[in-house]
């Protein structure tokens, strides 16, 4: 399992994710663009978007209505949304750190995808 965390995370804010998942291996990264990558144009383009296009591995993107900055860039990115392997789900209620703000309803939506189950 991969939590993907960017701009301004750092590992603490995934605690619950772990705590949660802990019988799973998990990887934790910053993405390329974000984070402490040497790839500071974050608000231009989504790098990590263009490899997980050509990967074929089940893809959950949670998004965070109310993260109106992220989600105003990602817009350009449709095509990538659309995949066959991605699902893009939105936790309501949440603002950029959904994951922190709605832990539980967070966390089962990942275990909903990891055990194969539906998610819409």
């Amino acid at each position: 399992m991969v939590f993907a965390y960017a701009l301004g995370a750092c590992l603490d804010q995934w605690e619950k994710q772990f705590e949660h998942f802990k019988e799973y291996h998990i990887v934790a990264i910053s993405l390329q663009g974000l984070g402490k990558s040497d790839k500071r144009d974050v608000y231009i383009h989504y790098y990590y978007l263009e490899t997980l296009a050509d990967s074929s591995i089940p893809i959950l993107i949670i998004k965070s209505p109310n993260d109106k900055d992220i989600n105003r860039y990602l817009k350009k990115y449709n095509e990538f949304f659309e995949l066959d392997h991605v699902k893009v789900m939105e936790l309501k209620d949440t603002g950029h750190l959904c994951n922190m703000e709605r832990p539980d309803a967070y966390n089962k939506l990942v275990m909903k995808a990891v055990q194969g189950g539906s998610i819409d």
